[in-house]
């Protein structure tokens, strides 16, 4: 029998399909497919039916909007914008609402990284210090055997976070450890050999190919109106950042439905071969850390993608945590299935079980992994009460503290008054974190409680008491002296400075002057001025050293320039009372 001309052209966009696209053409597969459906997934109750369950949870959880796609067959087959972009203004989400996507970005640029290894542009197991070598990480040998597949299955043994010098947390390749530094270090390189911004990059090679008109990696001057701003746990509207710089482990800002289309194309192996589609949703790495052990043993990493083992199908997914955006997604590759929803508040993956449960029928390892509080949770509820009642004053919120510690004392732990006390601080009650902090002291005496007294001391200047409080800690438990010497140092730092600190012209004060990626430095009637994009509005600089500036009316926050040979700033790194640090380096 003659073989038809199209015969091989045949072959091979079969073999280009995921072996799950190849099955559905296989004889019998339909009817088993409409069985495992049935089982899975209850769509029946309709439209509206979702609808309403969802608004209730979001009234129940104290989330302000939330839009969410659920996708079917290869494209979008359901989609919802409920609730409010914005609480103070009562602007209402729509289906172009633009929410951050925080770190559901990753599994996109993995998608791009893995186009680019398909016409050989990146070798996925070629180090990446041989491509592009990191400054951050010079100090450690182990750095240069850190490669693209390490990054995308995070084994790179890189924190989720670090200062500079970043330090490594164990052997690349070794274990699992979750790093949105790894995928900034693979950025650079991906920059560095394409000579393109991470931006346009994933635009040309994701959001255009896949009609995601929406999406961005950097802030769009539509966004002003499209955009969803943050809310925090008790529904307060907050500023919302404009990165102006792509971040591949964070910055995504997108809709419902543009993710709904990019989860489409990842499941019907579109943009992709199949091979590699295989290769990106196959085990690399076993999941550690965070929540239960046991929902931890059945969940893996893939390239981008985190992997479970469910107890009926296996599935994919990811969740985001921006702080005041929270996301999550979720699909089944055999059934070709998945939803992604995206809320503008604190509280968006206190439903993500019950939300993921109306749609997929499973054991829901991932989340429970994730050990996010549950809104039905009684210290979701006190945490919500005592929030409020602080921000009322001292008194209010003692007398809510001690009625809680009565009605509902589980709800009233050690770890909760600690959280209080930190939201506190950020919300510029320094006094009411005090309070908290002392009476954490009285209530769950400790060493963590004495920790926190000293972060609370340090919140609200006294910083001789603080450090003084810190070592009185180091000299009773000296296992904590590790953990607890960035903190010192950072207060003995300010103090030596402030006792005389440097008076520099206003010629000097101009050599700062510039934009550090979205922090901003101006001169101002002969002084300094510091303001950060959806953070910090502009507040004065006060100059201890040459390097080193405090901000007026901040005491938890300082800020040191790196300086060039010729003393002009290049980079300003970010100081916290927590010994923390983040450099953004000068645009």
């Amino acid at each position: 029998m003659p073989v038809s001309p199209d015969h091989d052209r045949c072959r091979a966009s079969a073999a280009a399909r995921p072996p799950w696209r190849r099955r559905a053409r296989d004889p019998g597969y339909g009817a088993l497919l409409a069985t495992v459906l049935a089982a899975l997934l209850p769509w029946s109750v309709g439209a509206q039916g979702h609808e309403a369950a969802i608004t209730d949870l979001m009234a129940r959880a104290e989330i302000p909007g939330l839009s969410i796609a659920l996708v079917a067959g290869g494209e979008v087959v359901w989609d919802a914008a409920l609730g409010s972009a914005n609480a103070e203004t009562g602007a209402p989400v729509t289906p172009e609402t633009v929410f951050e996507a925080a770190s559901l970005t990753k599994p996109v640029v993995a998608y791009a990284v893995l186009k680019l290894v398909e016409r050989g542009e990146l070798d996925l197991d070629a180090p990446l210090w041989e491509m592009l070598p990191y400054p951050r990480l010079a100090h450690d040998d182990r750095a240069r055997s850190i490669t693209a597949r390490h990054v995308l299955s995070h084994t790179a043994g890189l924190p989720n976070w670090g200062g500079d010098p970043l330090e490594m947390t164990r052997t690349p390749g070794l274990r699992w450890g979750y790093s949105g530094e790894g995928f900034v270090y693979l950025q650079r390189v991906l920059e560095s050999r394409s000579g393109a911004a991470l931006g346009e990059l994933v635009r040309r090679e994701v959001f255009e190919p896949l009609g995601m008109t929406s999406s961005s990696l950097v802030w769009r001057a539509e966004y002003e109106r499209t955009s969803a701003v943050p809310h925090d746990i008790i529904g307060n509207a907050l500023s919302k950042g404009r990165p102006s710089e792509a971040n591949a482990a964070a910055s995504l800002h997108t809709t419902a439905r543009d993710y709904g289309r990019f989860l489409a194309a990842v499941l019907e192996g579109r943009g992709l071969e199949g091979r590699t589609v295989v290769e990106m949703l196959t085990p690399a790495s076993q999941v550690e850390g965070r929540g239960p052990t046991d929902n931890a043993m059945s969940l893996q990493w893939g390239l981008g993608w985190g992997l479970q083992n469910g107890d009926r199908l296996n599935s994919i997914w990811h969740w985001g945590d921006n702080g005041t955006f929270r996301c999550f997604v979720i699909a089944y590759p055999l059934q070709e299935s998945g939803v992604v929803y995206f809320t503008n508040s604190e509280n968006g993956l206190a439903i993500a079980e019950d939300m993921i449960s109306r749609f997929f029928r499973d054991t829901h390892h991932s989340v429970r992994w994730l050990d996010y509080l549950r809104y039905d949770d009684p210290r979701f509820g006190a945490r919500v009460q005592l929030r409020r009642s602080f921000l009322e004053g001292t008194e209010a919120g003692m007398t809510a503290l001690e009625r809680l510690r009565t009605e509902e004392p589980e709800a009233v732990t050690s770890e909760e008054l600690g959280g209080l006390a930190t939201y506190l601080v950020g919300q510029g009650r320094s006094e009411e974190a005090l309070s908290v902090a002392e009476a954490r002291v009285r209530i769950a005496p400790g060493t963590d409680a004495d920790v926190g007294r000293a972060e609370a001391l340090a919140a609200v200047g006294r910083h001789e008491e603080a450090l003084a409080a810190y070592e009185r800690v180091i000299a009773a438990v000296p296992s904590r002296r590790s953990a607890l010497a960035a903190r010192v140092e950072w207060l003995r730092a300010g103090l030596e400075a402030s006792r005389d600190p440097i008076r520099l012209t206003v010629a000097e004060l101009q050599t700062y002057v510039g934009d550090y990626g979205p922090r901003r430095i101006r001169l101002r009637d002969g002084a300094l001025t510091y303001s950060r994009e959806g953070a910090t509005e502009a507040t004065p600089l006060v100059p201890l050293t040459r390097e080193l500036f405090a901000l007026t009316g901040n005491h938890t926050f300082r800020v040191r320039f790196r300086l060039d040979a010729s003393g002009v700033a290049d980079a300003i790194i970010g100081m916290y009372a927590n010994g923390n640090e983040d450099l953004t380096p000068r645009s």
